[in-house]
């Protein structure tokens, strides 16, 4: 017998409706469901306590052996940015994330002496690129995802049919190559169901346009909030949306998940309560088992004097990068939250389909509604409950940190990212750097 069967033997056992029952002694009449009843964004509850009862089944996934530290780094000049590659992996980082935006730059002085995992990320569709990285550099997965692409900037690449068949010819030789910005649902706004089924139809668009049989792996760029366990439900819901679907189509792929930091959470004039959240979202980022977390020495600063401090910040982080997956996952709590998010994100992945699937809602600017209707709800709470505070001291801006006009006429209306803080922050910024 074990040591836990032998402790609570000695103990009668309680019912569900027993604890309800003393939890609502103690509360002295306060109300039950108003009180300790938290409802998410998606109307799921979250209840003071649960028990075996409450689960229909348990969701099984398989969870990476190791979560490694990843810097993401934006190439303007290969020599630099790879520099900054190499003093990253000195300093203890085990992935290299590059963007690249020039199809013409200079593949191997941007790789020189970089032998840990490295993705790239290119702001273009490039079939020569990827397949000669993919011949000579086996340590690099170049990431491709025309649908994220007009997704974020109301445009594809060059068409609807080119960009499927360049990414069917890349993955022919590079089966790794495919990825999904859930990320970018995150950022502007959208709740968990949505971020789940919007990204799962996208993938249901990718097999039907390319045979996914030839692909060993998915990759998700994902983002996560500050609701705790609901985050590492998400993250969970996702593994078992996608490994479902894959078994329902008779194929194995591994899914990976890389996490981005997000945008949605950054305050702009309180570095301190950045970094809090920044520490929240790794730890969420650890018992959710992402393959990767990413941290941002240089993209994510907006004054000159905080660089220092943020590089110093994030590389406290990555030493403190380990596996806890195992820890919570298996929790009764987690389990259900998983199950409610699966639940509501096939009802909506269903509608999706019945409307044509996601590039065709996007292009009627249904699935951008939905979000500006969720975003709207959360900004209005924010707002109430949230005050930003002006800056004592007037810093240096490094680049301009509030969504501008696109210049760039869209095909489609993009899904733009937007920061919880940036109404109020937007009036301070004006008086204080308006005039240079």
């Amino acid at each position: 017998m074990k040591m836990n069967e032998i402790i609570f033997e000695r103990f009668a056992s309680i019912t569900a409706k027993q604890w309800k029952q003393k939890i609502q002694y103690e509360l002295k009449g306060l109300d039950y469901q108003n009180t300790l009843v938290k409802n998410s964004s998606d109307g799921i509850p979250q209840l003071p306590f649960y028990s075996e009862s409450d689960l229909k089944h348990h969701c099984y996934t398989k969870f990476p052996q190791k979560i490694n530290a990843c810097i993401h780094i934006i190439d303007n000049n290969e020599i630099l940015a790879n520099t900054k590659a190499v003093q990253a992996i000195e300093a203890g980082f085990t992935c290299i994330y590059f963007s690249v935006f020039n199809s013409n730059l200079n593949v191997d002085a941007l790789l020189q002496n970089i032998a840990v995992k490295t993705f790239i990320n290119p702001h273009f569709l490039n079939v020569d690129f990827s397949k000669y990285i993919h011949s000579k550099y086996n340590n690099v997965t170049v990431l491709c995802d025309p649908i994220g692409k007009i997704a974020q900037t109301g445009n594809w690449y060059r068409n609807f049919s080119h960009d499927f068949d360049q990414l069917n010819n890349i993955l022919d030789h590079s089966p790794s190559s495919l990825m999904i910005n859930l990320s970018l649902f995150h950022d502007a706004g959208a709740t968990p169901v949505q971020q789940l089924a919007y990204s799962l139809a996208q993938l249901l668009q990718y097999d039907q346009q390319v045979s996914l049989k030839k692909c060993n792996s998915i990759t998700y760029s994902i983002a996560v909030g500050t609701d705790f366990f609901m985050e590492i439900a998400k993250l969970k819901a996702l593994r078992v949306l996608t490994d479902s679907y894959f078994q329902s189509q008779n194929n194995v792929i591994d899914c990976v998940l890389i996490q981005q930091k997000s945008q949605r959470n950054i305050h702009l004039f309180d570095s301190d309560l950045n970094h809090e959240i920044s520490t929240l979202e790794h730890q969420i980022g650890q018992y959710g088992g992402v393959n990767y977390i990413t941290t941002y020495p240089e993209n994510y600063i907006y004054f000159e004097e905080e660089i220092d401090l943020i590089n110093e910040q994030n590389h406290q982080l990555t030493l403190k990068t380990k596996n806890e997956y195992s820890i919570i996952n298996d929790a009764t709590f987690i389990e259900k939250l998983t199950q409610q998010l699966i639940d509501k994100s096939l009802i909506l992945l269903k509608s999706i389909e019945q409307g044509g699937g996601f590039t065709n809602q996007l292009h009627k600017g249904i699935i951008q509604k939905k979000i500006k209707e969720k975003e709207s709800i959360e900004q209005k709470a924010f707002n109430k409950q949230f005050t930003v505070k002006i800056p004592i001291t007037k810093n240096t801006p490094i680049q301009y940190p509030f969504l501008k006009t696109r210049e760039q006429r869209s095909f489609w209306q993009p899904i733009n990212k937007k920061r919880l803080t940036a109404p109020q922050e937007k009036p301070i910024w004006d008086k204080l750097y308006s005039n240079g």
